[in-house]
């Protein structure tokens, strides 16, 4: 989403040049790409302020991923899909990631019409500390179900955003 000219987060990797943010962009483009994964570091204020490394990854991965490469980029969205889940899961031989027989029911339920701005102050985890606050992404996260059962849901009327064990 950023080049090192536009955002001076502390990340490791680090952010990089905008020559290496589209030739990145290329090679998902063009096929290259395995999988499309975060390592969500969720450090708290005090620690960013302190230099930690690392921003909440997993609370705008799907939307960043989505508004950046198929709405900007024209990726196909099954292609989005298959990078986000199909490729982690083979690569970590995990039972993850297609939705067929003998697989893990893990599905994400997301909106892929209505625009959102980033608020950290929503997130369903502890951490704040993101770049993308303030901005407009599609995709926001509406439910996600693991193993058959409901981990996360903002679908249930009149109760937000919910979390079951």
């Amino acid at each position: 989403w950023f080049d090192d000219s536009t955002c001076d987060y502390r990340v490791n990797p680090p952010i990089r040049a905008k020559a290496d943010v589209e030739y990145l962009i290329a090679a998902i483009e063009d096929g290259d790409v395995d999988a499309i994964a975060t390592d969500h570091a969720p450090h708290s204020a005090e620690d960013k302020a302190g230099g930690a490394p690392g921003l909440v990854g997993l609370e705008t991965a799907f939307a960043v991923c989505y508004t950046k490469l198929c709405r900007g980029r024209g990726l196909p969205l099954s292609t989005l899909s298959r990078l986000m889940s199909q490729g982690p899961a083979r690569i970590l031989d995990l039972n993850k990631g297609l939705l067929a027989e003998g697989y893990d029911g893990d599905v994400v339920l997301v909106d892929l019409e209505q625009p959102f701005t980033v608020d950290p102050e929503e997130f369903a985890g502890k951490s704040r500390n993101t770049p993308f606050a303030g901005l407009s992404l599609y995709g926001r996260v509406k439910a996600t179900v693991k193993q058959g059962r409901l981990t996360f849901s903002e679908l249930e009327p009149g109760n937000g955003p919910q979390q079951t064990p």
